[in-house]
């Protein structure tokens, strides 16, 4: 189907767990090509918020300006996803959503044509994404992301079991190494659930499996566990990054990283220094950053209190538009 539009609607409890051994969504979509899907209200209490059909196969599908409530207690999935899509070709994007639970973005490993090419780089572009647990026990990502080619901006996630997995096409029968993942001016913050440590919790950015090239520029990473667990991804850009008590480790893992221009703050007297498996370099700062401290935690909490803040002018360009004499650290510029 081509050209699509759904807007405008509401669904209260339109879907359901237990059906073949799945969930189903209140709004199933597959095989779609120039979809705009806007101004989605979901009120579930069993099953999914917005879901792929059968396969999926979605392409130059734009989903914005949607609120979706989904449970946070599933019995085979710990939650429903608010969103869960399979198979994205290019074109895709999300953005301006308000949710609760997770989202799954999912291409199996036999979708090899569905790799970004130098026509079509990009398969899903995610911004402006607010994702907030209500009772604070959450064990699921964020988001999780099982392709190539995506971009995920200036978004917030809170209280969550983790922020973003990457998960490579292995885990799904095949040989797909996941790659080129940008992930940018986002907050991720536990400010009421208790930091867990165990398998992908608590870290802002998580890959158990393969890949490569990934950008992790610019975000602000307070109060998790390993604040980033990228254990033998390659290839990795942690720049302009603020780092707030790390539980565990600041960086654990990876080959082949370029760790400049971030800022570390940690309160714990036993955790001095950068808590990181390699050499860090002068670029690196410690100490506090300023933030005013006060407001909504996704608009002005972590923004810098004045042009004096540490932050400000201390990162380093990573093709991102900035003002003054250099890029901020963090999610926002002065």
């Amino acid at each position: 189907m081509k050209n699509t539009r759904i807007h405008d609607c509401t669904f209260i409890n339109s879907a359901a767990d237990g059906v073949s051994g799945a969930s189903t969504g209140n709004l199933r979509l597959g095989g779609l090509d120039g979809a705009d899907i806007y101004n989605i209200t979901i009120r579930e209490n069993k099953g999914y918020g917005i879901k792929f059909m059968h396969v999926g196969h979605i392409r130059n599908v734009k989903i914005h300006d949607c609120d979706i409530q989904v449970p946070e207690v599933d019995s085979q999935w710990s939650e429903d996803a608010s969103i869960e899509l399979w198979n994205l070709s290019y074109g895709n994007e999300i953005y301006n959503v308000n949710c609760n639970t997770w989202l799954s973005m999912v291409n199996h490993s036999i979708m090899n044509q569905y790799q970004p090419t130098a026509t079509h780089p990009s398969n899903l572009k995610i911004r402006n994404l607010r994702i907030k647990d209500i009772d604070g026990h959450s064990v699921k990502e964020s988001i999780e992301v099982a392709l190539s080619g995506v971009e995920i901006s200036n978004s917030y996630f809170q209280d969550k079991g983790f922020g973003i997995a990457i998960w490579g096409g292995k885990a799904w029968g095949g040989s797909i190494e996941n790659h080129d993942i940008n992930i940018h001016n986002n907050i991720f913050a536990n400010v009421a659930r208790k930091v867990q440590f165990g398998f992908g919790n608590s870290a802002a950015v998580f890959i158990p499996d393969p890949a490569s090239n990934i950008k992790i520029h610019n975000n602000v990473l307070d109060n998790l566990g390993n604040s980033l667990q990228i254990n033998s991804a390659d290839r990795i850009s942690i720049k302009n990054n603020v780092f707030l008590n790390s539980q565990g480790d600041d960086v654990q893992g990876g080959k082949n990283i370029a760790f400049t221009n971030n800022l570390r703050r940690n309160t714990n007297p036993a955790k001095p220094t950068w808590q990181i498996q390699f050499a860090v370099n002068a670029t690196n700062i410690q100490g506090d950053p300023r933030f005013t401290g006060t407001g909504d935690r996704w608009n002005s909490y972590y923004k810098s209190a004045s042009s004096r803040s540490l932050v400000v002018d201390r990162g380093i360009d990573v093709a991102l538009p900035y003002s003054g004499s250099a890029p901020d650290i963090g999610r926002w510029e002065w």
